[in-house]
């Protein structure tokens, strides 16, 4: 599925990862990877893909892959919100405060969900090991020198079979799907971030999901991530 919830074992995984950031080591590599997709295009599947992949071999520090769900609620708990920030170092909890304020200065208050939303990816990706799916992560957290930013793409036809298959509707329905909901990420980006996701400036990998499948993006991106010496 494109999206998953915030169950029992996630909360745990994010009070196991909190309690290793808290551990006060500090000079670890910190890489996190951003994952922006086209409707459709498989951006949780290749997440959770990633996520069993990187814990295999690191098991101090786990690695997490974030949906909106999951963010949301992260934005929605205040005490783990500071948390997350608390248990930054110092200039990190600065620039990151400095980011929110040249960002949302001028914000209305129907945008406080999304600066609160922001504040977490950008927590989030400064502690490292998390993949951030979709909500303007890319956008949000670029720049942070250890982040690998992904965009997966796949032709409108793959993607309207693919969601009239998960969502089990006709195909006239599942097109109607996609193009509303490719023009809703499209408005909300132009919107809060005022710019261009399809930009591929923008991303280190891109990948189209027609010529190759998950198992295979994962490995792409992890060696990718390998051959820059992120971990």
């Amino acid at each position: 599925m494109e999206t998953g919830i915030v169950d029992v074992e996630n909360g745990y995984q994010v009070q196991e990862q909190l309690s290793a950031w808290s551990d006060g080591v500090v000079n670890r590599k910190k890489p996190f990877i951003t994952l922006s997709r086209e409707f459709g295009a498989s951006g949780w599947t290749l997440a959770q893909e990633l996520e069993n992949r990187l814990n295999q071999t690191e098991t101090k520090y786990p690695w997490i892959a974030y949906n909106r769900d999951m963010i949301s609620q992260l934005a929605g708990d205040k005490q783990l919100s500071k948390e997350l920030l608390k248990t930054l170092e110092k200039p990190v909890q600065n620039s990151i405060t400095q980011f929110m304020e040249s960002v949302f200065s001028n914000i209305p208050s129907r945008s406080e969900i999304f600066y609160k939303t922001a504040g977490i990816i950008k927590r989030l990706a400064a502690h490292g090991h998390a993949i951030i799916v979709g909500l303007g992560g890319s956008i949000i957290a670029k720049g942070m020198p250890e982040g690998f930013y992904v965009r997966t793409i796949a032709p409108f036809e793959q993607r309207v079979k693919r969601i009239a298959y998960l969502k089990n509707v006709t195909s006239h329905e599942a097109e109607k799907i996609v193009k509303k909901r490719e023009l809703e990420r499209d408005d909300f980006i132009k919107e809060y971030l005022e710019t261009n996701v399809h930009d591929p400036h923008h991303f280190d990998l891109v990948i189209n999901l027609a010529r190759t499948n998950s198992e295979q993006a994962a490995t792409m991106i992890i060696e990718a991530m390998k051959a820059r010496d992120m971990f």
